[in-house]
């Protein structure tokens, strides 16, 4: 089971029987749990997909324990095998159905884990491959049912564990917490505070919406879904719903807060309200009793940062993150919490936060940084380019990868560079490019000697030296710029030369020994010719989103990336300034060379004039 063949633990099974080798209540175990995919033994994550023949086999096994003659009688802990296994194969009539049967309380009834496996369906059916096929009002419908469903569960779940029917774990609260996070509903999104005050004893570190002290005009409302549900009628979302926001919103722009909404009296609201136990035999002697709560970990501290990223509260996110990693919690947040953060740091452009978690938070983290790490930290720097401090940030994001990593990251060191020459400062150019002297040396023995990572493919490697001579493209392009515009003074232009010469030539030789591009094909239009052709992995991807730009546009960088391309672009410059004030469209003669020569040598000296530029209005192009 653990290595995905569940035919053949099946034949074993079945030969067991054969031979009067009865099946115990463990061997049922392993046969529910592996049908259920191998990774959730060791991983959290769910499998992929789960065939309907899987789903069948597990419920026609569960099913033969529930038989009177069968030896072993179905545990809730084989309830909770056969549930993981309805709810990743997308059967909830199976699901469903098996939780039909279950007695409400006593032997076989339903515990934490049977409730997080049941929060978590309800928010698997809220994902993106269930409800693509619908539309927008459908899905805002779909997702609100399964908040209030799940609502409606965890006020079951309350009552249980006042009773101490039920133990309250961290698993439980994050799964619920979860499918408040589907909701579009700021409401929802501030209770997933309130649930961690009310089951692990956190208190609130900003106060409830509808109190005079919140504010929340900040925050963005979808206006279509509103619109659509007006129009459609599928919700009941009328004009005095949108009437009451648009009221909040203008109160706030006003400096006053909003009126605060009544809503005492409805179940929801009192869902996740403190909660004291109830004694189940009254006890006239010795201290009340007391409730177990959950203890915080680092699932806690992801559902607390996402919560406060879509209610755009970054000040929030920090207090409870420093809350955490102290006394008595002491909490070690893991990759994915530090991951969180960071691209709820990223929208707010608080690239100096980024720098300090990694001046001080990573030594504290469990795992070691990956390159998607630095690739969220140095968008946030480059996000913040305005602030003139980014590039110090940057500048400690790229000296805590050079001391972490092995094989640096090409995209982490391109945005550093892009950062400094969106600067127009020669100093900052020049800090920029004395910095990368130490990455320079790495990366020419990546391209000579290949990368240390093993599991990079032959096409993936081809690809990072590619990269990685684009990356000295633009380091030549960034020389340019300091001479051309007289950024750096006259007597230094020796140096530069024989820097830039220095890349120029590693680049010559580099490319000597490196298969020629293929050219790209017909049929780029059609939809299906582009899905083929899109990257597999997720790093490709994201080398030619960095390259192309948003929405595929070309980057502004782009010609410093590529500077003997810069000739193209001026030769379409000059066929614009050759047109005469009668309006022909006759070129000058002494410029038909340019477009005879795109390739950006000169016919006159010979002379390969890559990456220099002809005039500040070339540069500037």
């Amino acid at each position: 089971m653990q290595r995905g063949r569940p035919r053949d633990a099946f034949a074993v099974y079945n030969e067991m029987k054969k031979r009067a080798q009865f099946p115990d209540s463990y061997t049922y175990i392993l046969l529910l749990r592996g049908l259920a995919g191998p990774r959730t033994a060791t991983s959290k994550k769910p499998p992929k997909n789960i065939s309907p023949e899987d789903v069948s086999k597990a419920v026609s096994l569960y099913n033969s324990m529930s038989a009177p003659n069968s030896r072993v009688k179905p545990s809730i802990v084989h309830t909770n095998a056969v549930l993981k296994v309805c709810a990743f194969g997308n059967d909830m009539d199976a699901f469903y159905g098996i939780l039909a049967h279950l007695p409400e309380v006593g032997a076989g009834a339903p515990d934490h884990m049977t409730y997080s496996i049941i929060l978590n369906a309800i928010r698997r059916n809220t994902g993106y491959e269930a409800l693509k096929d619908l539309s927008p009002t459908q899905a805002l419908t779909k997702r609100r049912q399964a908040v209030s469903e799940a609502r409606a569960i965890w006020r079951e779940i309350v009552m249980k564990w006042r009773t101490g029917a039920v133990k309250m774990d961290e698993e439980l609260v994050s799964a619920m917490a979860r499918c408040l996070l589907v909701s579009e509903k700021l409401q929802d999104w501030d209770d997933v505070l309130s649930l961690v005050r009310q089951t692990m004893q956190i208190e609130r570190l900003v106060p409830e919406v509808g109190s005079p002290e919140r504010q929340i005009g900040h925050v963005p409302t979808d206006r279509q879904l509103l619109e659509a549900e007006k129009a459609d009628g599928g919700v009941e979302v009328g004009a005095e719903a949108m009437e009451r926001e648009d009221s909040e919103v203008r109160a706030d722009a006003a400096g006053k807060a909003p009126a605060k909404i009544s809503t005492d009296e409805t179940p929801d609201a009192r869902t996740f309200e403190v909660v004291k136990p109830t004694m189940t035999t009254p006890k006239k002697t010795g201290p009340p009793p007391s409730l177990t709560y959950a203890q915080p970990g680092q699932e806690t501290l992801d559902v607390l940062i996402q919560a406060c990223s879509k209610m755009r509260m970054p000040k929030a996110a920090n207090a409870y993150w420093e809350l955490l990693m102290a006394e008595p919690f002491n909490l070690k947040p893991a990759l994915f919490n530090f991951h969180s953060l960071m691209r709820l740091l990223l929208k707010n452009r608080s690239s100096g936060r980024v720098a300090e978690l990694f001046q001080h938070g990573l030594a504290n983290a469990e795992a070691k940084p990956t390159g998607m790490t630095f690739t969220i930290a140095m968008q946030a720097c480059r996000r913040n380019c305005l602030n003139p401090h980014a590039l110090e940030h940057a500048k400690v994001i790229v000296g805590v990868m050079e001391r972490t990593l092995s094989d640096l990251e090409i995209g982490v060191l391109s945005q550093y560079l892009d950062i400094a020459l969106l600067s127009d400062s020669g100093p900052k150019i020049v800090d920029t490019l004395d910095r990368l002297d130490s990455c320079v040396h790495n990366l020419r023995s990546r391209v000579t000697f290949g990368t240390d990572t093993w599991r990079m493919n032959a096409e993936d490697n081809l690809q990072d030296k590619r990269d990685t001579i684009e990356f000295f493209q633009t380091m030549i392009g960034a020389i340019d710029t300091l001479m051309n515009r007289g950024l750096v003074p006259r007597e230094d232009f020796v140096h530069w030369h024989q820097r830039r010469s220095q890349l120029n030539t590693f680049i010559s030789h580099a490319k000597k020994d490196m298969p020629a591009p293929e050219q790209k094909t017909g049929g780029e239009d059609d939809e299906r010719s582009r899905l083929a052709q899109r990257p597999a992995s997720f790093k490709a991807r994201m080398r030619a989103m960095t390259a192309n730009g948003k929405n595929g546009q070309k980057s502004p960088l782009y010609l410093f990336r590529k500077p003997h391309r810069r000739t193209g672009q001026a030769s379409a410059w000059h066929k614009i300034a050759a047109i005469d004030e009668k309006g022909s469209s006759g070129q000058r003669e002494e410029m038909g060379w340019r477009e005879k020569k795109p390739d950006g040598r000169r016919p006159e000296t010979g002379a390969d004039t890559r990456g220099y530029a002809d005039s500040p209005a070339d540069l500037a192009m």
